[in-house]
């Protein structure tokens, strides 16, 4: 279960756990369209090493607002996908280790490893 993250709850990005190593960004994105939820972006987080670099099980959607945020979260929390029980929480923006993440995600490879969480 782990701990609880801090900082500031974020008012448009969602954190999604629970995912099947085998979604991917497009994919994660697809789940939240389908259910009528107004998509920016979606991020899955992928290991920091091996090529291709795998998925962690979890990742970041950007809904662009509260109440999209509300909706999806409501949608979605707790909905089976691929045999999988999803957990849909509101995101935390975690300035320190956003800066962190960034700065491996530019060593490593061109593309971001994650949405600022």
């Amino acid at each position: 279960m782990g701990e609880e993250p801090t900082g500031e709850p974020s008012k448009s990005v969602l954190f999604v756990a629970n995912l099947g190593f085998n979604i991917d960004d497009v994919a994660l994105a697809a789940m939240f369209t389908e259910a009528g939820i107004n998509v920016l972006s979606a991020r899955i987080v992928r290991r920091p090493y091996g090529r291709p670099r795998r998925s962690k099980g979890y990742g970041f959607v950007d809904v662009g607002d509260e109440a999209e945020q509300k909706k999806a979260i409501e949608a979605l929390e707790g909905k089976e996908v691929r045999g999988r029980t999803l957990a849909v929480k509101v995101g935390v923006n975690a300035q320190a280790r956003e800066a962190k993440v960034e700065a491996v995600a530019e060593e490593d490879s061109p593309e971001v490893a994650i949405l600022a969480v």
